[in-house]
């Protein structure tokens, strides 16, 4: 590594480092003062709202990583030509380019960072900062209302079960259509009228079983006295109830299969496909930030600090707003779902290639 990316990188990850926690900081603050006064009227305990905020650090971290990239990579060739050193660098044959080859090398492992947070780190952290508002904050059981309607659960056996009415206190499921699927494909369906928790299983009454196997069907209908006993769904009525499928509480494949799932039992998935496509858009914006960032510090025209602060967070946030209106145009089906998730970071990644193909190389 030459001398001038390590200096290069130095400043960068110093820059990037106060970004993250600034950013970090002034989206909790704000988040504060929205919740406070539900906290105030819960009579919420500052432990409780401590753990509520803790857990929600990482993923603010996630989803402020596009603006302290921008910021960073900005700043850093900010200060690098305002000193001089970028035209130093430029004179003696350094593309602007390959000046940030190593601003570039740190948005992808940004974009790794964001990978890590959004599959293994978000989805936890994030159910656990729902358990706390519901439970220890807004002063909850661990089930949500005791009847439920048009309930749906998404089991770890790969099935769907949807049922009209949840009845969490009697423990029992009304108009229950239980889906399963093997590798994207239906493979069974099970309908009840009812289904209650018996002897540590659940029994349905009155319904029919269908197993599919390639274009042949095999029913078997089940009256009173019989029931049907199905040993795939192990979840108990506690579980039940106190697991809901949050999106930003689901990893990518956890969030496909249950997209899968809804879409096999004719249910609306607008608002989930939406979500699940953006997974994947999301953490390409941090590239496309850093090369937006590189375009746009080609300019010969110098500016100052404040101004070139202000200019990057006027970029960022109004980004940001074009992927609020997306996306709720996508979730109201005024959209597709793909073009929801991916129209900004694709207006970006167009403007990013203009102003590269324009830098003097």
């Amino acid at each position: 590594m030459r001398i001038h990316d390590t200096y290069v990188l130095r400043l960068y990850l110093r820059v990037l480092l106060f970004c993250v926690i600034g950013f970090t900081t002034v989206f909790l603050l704000i988040d504060v003062f929205e919740k406070i006064d539900s906290f105030i009227d819960n009579d919420a305990k500052l432990l409780d709202v401590a753990r509520f905020f803790l857990y929600k650090v990482p993923d603010m971290v996630r989803l402020t990583l596009p603006v302290d990239v921008l910021l960073a990579t900005m700043f850093t060739l900010g200060v690098l030509g305002r000193n001089n050193e970028l035209v130093a660098l430029i004179a003696g044959g350094v593309s602007l380019v390959r000046i940030a080859l190593p601003l570039l090398g740190m948005a992808l492992l940004a974009v790794v960072m964001s990978v890590v947070l959004s599959e293994y780190v978000v989805p936890q952290t994030n159910a656990a900062m729902y358990r706390v508002k519901r439970i220890d904050i807004e002063k909850r059981p661990p089930q949500d209302l005791p009847i439920r309607r048009d309930f749906t659960f998404y089991g770890h056996g790969d099935y769907l079960v949807f049922a009209k009415r949840f009845n969490t206190r009697k423990q029992e499921l009304s108009g229950v259509v239980v889906s399963f699927v093997d590798g994207g494909r239906l493979t069974a369906r099970l309908d009840a009228e009812r289904g209650i928790w018996q002897d540590g299983q659940w029994e349905f009454q009155n319904g029919f079983y269908r197993s599919f196997s390639d274009s042949l069907e095999a029913a078997e209908q089940f009256r009173p006295p019989q029931v049907y006993r199905e040993p795939r769904l192990t979840e108990t009525p506690d579980e039940l109830a106190r697991l809901d499928p949050e999106p930003d509480a689901m990893n990518y494949r956890e969030l496909r299969r249950f997209v899968e799932l809804l879409e096999l039992s004719g249910a609306e998935s607008h608002e989930y496909l939406v979500d699940l496509y953006a997974k994947l858009s999301y953490p390409f914006t941090i590239l496309v930030m850093a090369l937006l960032a590189v375009g746009l510090s080609a300019s010969k025209k110098k500016s100052s600090i404040a101004s070139s602060f202000t200019f990057t967070l006027f970029i960022a946030f109004g980004y940001l707003i074009i992927v609020g209106f997306a996306e709720a145009f996508g979730k109201n089906g005024a959209m597709p779902p793909l073009l929801a998730a991916w129209i900004a970071p694709l207006v970006a990644a167009t403007a990013s290639t203009v102003l590269l193909a324009r830098v003097n190389r």
